[in-house]
């Protein structure tokens, strides 16, 4: 079985009715929804447009207070800029939201990312949206390095070229949103054997543990470890062992 194979049928055990967790019962709802999830949780987002949408339709919305969705919607981050987004949007929409990227990435605080999600879930489409949670994914599946979402999406479609694009995106999101975690427990999954994360979990272990005892050896041979590790990991420990440094006696 080829890891693509292994990655599908290991996501279709484990994610077998993948679906998007923000709540709507309007396409308009599920535009603002997902322009609000912009770095916070769905579950924060449902629990503000639980009331945001209780409260206004889409025509009401095109006049409302801008300090009354702000008071609604401050729960979420940047939910200054983000309160006139979703006033803008309303008056943008006529009556629908189209199939029609360049329309919706012109839309205030919609990009690719957003479009990608209300395009899958609304139309049936087929894309891929990369936010962090496919990134941390695609990164330790060794399916992309980049940084660059635009990189990594073209990268997951080539690699997963004539998968259900719809239904992998959903599943990839709730992976790392569930499973694989900034912080992981690898201890079940069966990808460990294409992941570069769990030698990684190993040694991050040992150093925590070799900072804890103030142990300089072990310290000498953490460094040893890291200078072999990947770049982003090394960057990611640099800083880990810096600060450690100064707020502990581990160097007298």
């Amino acid at each position: 079985m080829t890891n693509r194979d292994l990655i599908i049928s290991y996501l279709d055990e484990i994610i077998p009715n993948p679906r998007c967790e923000l709540n709507y019962s309007k396409d308009y709802e599920l535009l603002i929804a997902t322009m609000l999830s912009a770095q916070t949780k769905d579950k924060r987002v449902n629990e503000v447009t639980s009331v945001l949408f209780r409260k206004y339709d889409l025509n009401s919305l095109k006049t409302a207070s801008v300090e009354d969705i702000k008071s609604i919607i401050k729960p979420v981050g940047t939910y200054n800029k983000k309160a006139h987004n979703v006033i803008e949007i309303a008056k943008r929409l006529d009556g629908y939201v189209p199939n029609d990227r360049d329309f919706l990435e012109s839309l205030p605080g919609v990009g690719r990312k957003t479009a990608n999600v209300v395009l899958a879930t609304l139309y049936d489409e087929p894309y891929i949206a990369v936010d962090t949670h496919v990134k941390r994914v695609s990164n330790r599946l060794k399916i992309c390095k980049s940084d660059d979402v635009f990189k990594i999406e073209n990268a997951l479609y080539k690699y997963f070229k004539g998968a259900n694009f719809n239904r992998l995106h959903h599943q990839l999101v709730l992976f790392g949103r569930h499973y694989c975690k900034a912080i992981p427990d690898c201890t079940n999954c069966k990808l460990q054997s294409i992941c570069k994360k769990k030698i990684w979990i190993k040694f991050h272990i040992f150093l925590v543990v070799c900072l804890c005892i103030h142990n300089i050896n072990c310290f000498y041979m953490c460094s040893c470890v890291i200078f072999i590790n990947n770049i982003i990991c090394y960057r990611v420990t640099f800083r880990f062992i810096c600060f450690n440094i100064s707020n502990s006696s581990i160097i007298r």
